[in-house]
């Protein structure tokens, strides 16, 4: 299991489980989220068929721009198996 990053976005990787679990926390910027994908992609553990949770339940405030939400979605990897993605979220995220 790979648990990587530094706060504010922390990556989980359960090769077992079939899991990866992006958390955030804090102030989540442009930066960081393109950080945190692209050591996602670079892991040998990582798998694009791998279900996928994105916790932002503890994010105070976002500073993630239209253009690079846009661009993570775009680029996400096409898989032929049908997998599962959550996203949670708290009513304070900006």
């Amino acid at each position: 299991m790979l648990h990587a990053g530094v706060m504010p976005v922390t990556l989980t990787i359960e090769p077992e489980r079939r899991l990866v679990t992006t958390t955030g926390s804090g102030i989540v910027t442009d930066e960081e989220l393109v950080r945190a994908r692209r050591q996602l992609l670079e892991h040998p553990d990582f798998d694009a068929s791998f279900d996928c949770i994105w916790n932002f339940r503890a994010v105070t405030e976002s500073q993630v721009s239209d253009e690079i939400a846009a661009q993570l979605v775009a680029d996400a990897t096409a898989t032929e198996k049908s997998i599962c993605r959550a996203v949670v979220m708290s009513e304070r995220s900006a």
